[in-house]
C-alpha cells in the first residue's frame, strides 16, 4: 500500500501523542478530539487549540475530528473553534460527518483547510454489504468541498478485492476492532453504571478505559466488544496485512491506538512490510 501521509490518533489526546509523533520519522500528523466524549480523551473544547498548536510547532500536521452529534447545543461551539483554528493556523485537516457542519464551513477557503468524511458519515456495514458507500453520495459530497474520504481497512480491502471502481482520494483507518454501530448514548454507562465525566487530568479512570466482550449468541463466541459509545468486531488481521502489501495507492494511512504502544506496533508492522 502506498499512501502520502500517516496520521495517528490515541484514547488520550496529550502531549505524549505530540511528542511520539513528533519522533517518529514515519508519521505526519496527528488526530485530536474524540467523537463522542472529549472526557474520554481528558481533554476539554478549549484545550483543543492549543494543543494543535504544540503539534503544528513541531512540525506535524493536524486533524481534528468533529463530534459525531452536532446539535443547536454544540453546532455553533464546533464551528467557532474551527473556525478560530483556522484563522490561527493551527489545524490542517476538519474531519467530519454532519450535512449541516459541512454548509457552515463551505464559507471557508478549500484552499486554508482540507475537509475529509469520516467513517462515521457512511452507512455501518452489514453480512453481505461490505462496501458502505456509492459513487453519487461521493460525487454530491464533492461538490459540497469534501475532498477525501475516510474507509474502515476492511471498507478498503473489499474495494480492492472486488475492484470496485469508485473514484475518491481515500483515507484508510485502521484499529484493533472495527465499528459497527454507535449511539448517542453511551454503550458503556448503560452496562456499567454512572459515568463521572468531569476529569482533572488523564489518571482520571473512566468505565470505557475498559472494552466489555459481547457473546455473538448464534456462533457462542467473544466476536464483539463495547468501547464507550461505540460496539466494534474483531476484523480479520489478514485483511490488513493484504492492505499493507498491496499495490493499492491512498491519500492516508490513519492508525488509531487506546495507547501508543499499540501505535507504535502497528508502525513496526508497516516497517516489517516495507
Amino acid at each position: 500500500m502506498k499512501y502520502n501521509n500517516l496520521v495517528i490518533s490515541t484514547r488520550i489526546n496529550d502531549r505524549v501523542l505530540v511528542s511520539f509523533a513528533a519522533n517518529r520519522r514515519e508519521v505526519n500528523g496527528i488526530i485530536i478530539g474524540d467523537p463522542f466524549c472529549l472526557a474520554r480523551a481528558r481533554i476539554k473544547l478549549f484545550d483543543i487549540p492549543r494543543l494543535a498548536g504544540e503539534a503544528k510547532r513541531a512540525n506535524l500536521l493536524v486533524s481534528y475530528r468533529t463530534p459525531v452529534y452536532l446539535t443547536s447545543r454544540n453546532l455553533d461551539n464546533t464551528v467557532s473553534l474551527i473556525e478560530s483554528m483556522v484563522r490561527d493556523s493551527v489545524v490542517d485537516e476538519v474531519r467530519i460527518q454532519d450535512i449541516g457542519l459541512l454548509h457552515r464551513l463551505q464559507k471557508i477557503s478549500r484552499s486554508k483547510i482540507k475537509l475529509t468524511w469520516s467513517i462515521y458519515g457512511s452507512q455501518r456495514e452489514f453480512p453481505g454489504m461490505d462496501i458502505p458507500i456509492n459513487q453519487a453520495q461521493v460525487d454530491f459530497l464533492k461538490s459540497k468541498g469534501i475532498q477525501s474520504f475516510e474507509v474502515t481497512s476492511a471498507v478498503a480491502y473489499s474495494i480492492l478485492t472486488n475492484k470496485y471502481p469508485l473514484d475518491f482520494n481515500m483515507q484508510v483507518y485502521h484499529y484493533k476492532y472495527d465499528p459497527v454501530s454507535f449511539s448517542r448514548r453511551c454503550y458503556t454507562e448503560e452496562y456499567a453504571g454512572h459515568c463521572r465525566r468531569e476529569f482533572d487530568d488523564a489518571d482520571t479512570n473512566l468505565p470505557c478505559d475498559e472494552v466489555y466482550y459481547l457473546q455473538d449468541e448464534e456462533k457462542k463466541g467473544m466476536k464483539y466488544v463495547m468501547e464507550g459509545h461505540r460496539i466494534l468486531e474483531f476484523p480479520d488481521p489478514e485483511e490488513f496485512r493484504e492492505l499493507i502489501d498491496s499495490n493499492m495507492e491512498i491519500d492516508t494511512l490513519v492508525l488509531e491506538g487506546n495507547e501508543i504502544g499499540e501505535i507504535n506496533d502497528m508502525i513496526g508492522m508497516l516497517t516489517d512490510n516495507g
